[in-house]
C-alpha cells in the first residue's frame, strides 16, 4: 500500500476472491485511460529510488539535530 496509489498507479481490492478481483477489473476498465500515462508511474516510482531514500534519511537526521 506504500507504493500503490488508489486509482492512480493501481486499484485495490479488499479480499482475494473472484468477486473482488472481478470488481477491481471492472473499475480498471472504467478508468483505463488514467493508467496509460507513463509520467504518473515514473514520477511515483522515483519516490522509492535509492537517492530519494537517502535524501529522506538525511532530512530526518538534520531535523533531529535541530531539536
Amino acid at each position: 500500500m506504500d507504493t500503490v496509489k488508489e486509482n492512480e498507479t493501481g486499484i485495490f481490492f479488499d479480499e482475494q476472491s473472484v468477486e473482488a478481483l472481478t470488481g477491481a477489473l471492472r473499475r480498471f476498465e472504467q478508468i483505463e485511460g488514467r493508467f496509460q500515462n507513463r509520467d504518473v508511474f515514473t514520477g511515483h516510482v522515483r519516490q522509492f529510488s535509492k537517492e530519494a531514500f537517502q535524501q529522506r534519511v538525511i532530512n530526518i537526521i538534520n531535523e533531529r539535530k535541530r531539536i
